[in-house]
């Protein structure tokens, strides 16, 4: 044999074998589908398979989905046919499964076993993206489940936002807007909406540790004047009165300023200590003159049985001095609350040092001087009430404060005549005790800033002391040598303007 043939037939052995792969990668025409547990089969019907026209040949689609055991048998719909899906895809939802699978549309088996990769020469289903799906009927929410409100956090804790109820039956936030730039507003609740109890809306006031604070009065001492002199047509001597032909000379209180400062310190949500101090100075003087050379003036202050009391000059002049010191120390607790009040009771202790200081001049007799000085110190009991309401979706309130002091102590009173040749003609000293009773009334209205660390407020004040040994009253009785019962009424009323901060 020859031996060249030996020699090439395992070449050509080796490339007939080799060559089989790559025939079978040639594209074929589809030809009838093949049986056998690894053959697809085709889920869509005859009437919508597409036509040779629409699937070019040999076009393949490879997924790595394992193809369907079983037939994935869809209902035929008149109406709208059913989009053709790929063998092996399934379709996964978080809604509950029927209790009974007979009764869905659809039954999906899954395949026992999961093949590596598709058999060449098999057909994959096509779909046919041109035919438009049907929508999904999506199951209604659940409306048995309450949906949680949304909350809001800041300075004064938490705060619930509004809420109007939905068409769908879920609880949705509702919108709020500003009212006014010039009242500081935000597009939140504020401390007097009908959401937040007091406690929430005050919670900057109480549940701060050290709220300190500030007040400017500017008030006046009513029924306190002193009248010292008058222009008269000639000179009589007590207790015949004169014919006054000018003004009388009288000292009359205005409003003068001064100020109460204080600290406040909480104790828990609802009761504080609270310490203050608050002063008053006020000062006035007054001058008459003759307006005649046939007139003269009569002093009125001078004691009527020296000669000078009977005797005339040509001016007068009066000093009055009124001044206080009030210390106050308060325990503050909540009384009762609402959506928009608020109402605290005071119960404290207050110091009380008032002073009345007189001074009187006249050239009767070359010089003529009256000075007096009244002085009362006393430490008593300070009850009290205080409300707030908050107008509606705003931070301004308006307030009230009322409060009651029974102030037992005592009234040194001194009275000092003299000229000058004689520094003291009359020299007496009168020492009572008193139970001095305080009324306080304070209304106003107040604005809290955003950050609830501010506060502001402007209010009137109307004050009376009663059983008050007043600086006319005591000169009428050094005049007439009857000390019996004295005490008479003094008020005060005026502007109070207050700064709080809290922190």
């Amino acid at each position: 044999m020859n031996n060249r043939r030996f020699t090439w037939l395992p070449v050509i052995l080796g490339l007939l074998i080799g060559s089989q792969p790559l025939v079978a990668q040639l594209p074929t025409s589809p030809g009838p589908a093949e049986t056998g547990t690894l053959a697809p089969i085709s889920t869509i019907p005859v009437e919508q398979q597409p036509s040779p026209i629409q699937q070019p040949a040999g076009t393949f689609f490879y997924s790595d989905l394992t193809p369907s055991a079983t037939t994935i048998q869809t209902p035929k719909s008149t109406a709208q046919p059913v989009p053709p899906m790929p063998a092996g895809t399934l379709f996964y939802s978080d809604l509950q499964t029927p209790t009974n699978l007979a009764d869905s549309p659809t039954q999906v088996n899954l395949p026992n076993q999961l093949p590596l990769a598709p058999q060449p020469g098999s057909v994959e289903p096509v779909v046919n993206l041109q035919q438009p799906f049907t929508p999904t009927k999506l199951a209604p929410y659940p409306a048995n489940v309450t949906p949680l409100p949304p909350i809001r956090f800041d300075t004064i804790g938490p705060r619930r936002s509004v809420t109007s109820q939905s068409p769908y039956g879920l609880e949705r936030p509702a919108i709020l807007t500003s009212t006014s730039s010039l009242l500081n507003q935000e597009d939140i609740a504020s401390p007097s909406d009908q959401l937040l109890t007091p406690a929430q809306k005050g919670c900057s006031k109480w549940c701060r540790t050290w709220n300190v604070w500030g007040e400017f009065l500017y008030l006046r001492s009513r029924d306190s004047e002193v009248t010292y002199g008058v222009e008269t047509n000639t000179a009589v001597a007590p207790p015949t009165p004169p014919v006054q032909v000018g003004r009388v000379g009288m000292i009359d209180q205005t409003h003068d300023p001064g100020f109460r400062v204080g600290v406040t310190y909480g104790l828990d949500e609802s009761s504080s200590l609270t310490a203050s101090w608050a002063m008053l100075e006020s000062h006035r003087t007054d001058r008459i003159d003759r307006t005649s050379l046939s007139n003269v003036i009569e002093s009125m202050v001078l004691h009527p049985t020296t000669v000078a009391a009977s005797s005339s000059g040509t001016f007068a002049t009066g000093i009055h001095d009124i001044d206080f010191d009030l210390i106050d120390l308060e325990y503050r607790g909540r009384l009762s609350s609402s959506e928009v009040t608020e109402t605290n009771y005071v119960i404290g202790l207050r110091y009380v040092n008032l002073q009345q200081q007189f001074l009187h001049n006249t050239d009767i007799i070359g010089s003529q001087s009256v000075d007096t000085d009244i002085d009362f110190h006393g430490l008593g009991v300070r009850l009290g009430l205080e409300g707030e309401r908050f107008r509606h979706k705003s931070r301004c309130f308006f307030y009230g404060k009322t409060y009651v002091n029974f102030i037992p102590g005592e009234f040194n009173a001194k009275f000092d005549q003299g000229q000058a040749f004689d520094a003291s003609v009359v020299d007496t000293l009168w020492e009572a005790g008193r139970i001095v009773s305080i009324w306080d009334l304070e209304l106003g209205l107040g604005h809290v800033c955003k950050s609830e660390r501010w506060s502001m407020s402007v209010g009137y004040s109307f004050s009376a002391w009663t059983n008050v040994v007043k600086t006319d009253e005591f000169i009428n009785a050094v005049q007439t040598n009857n000390f019996l019962d004295l005490g008479e009424t003094m008020t005060y009323d005026g502007l109070v303007a207050r700064l709080e901060g809290r922190f």
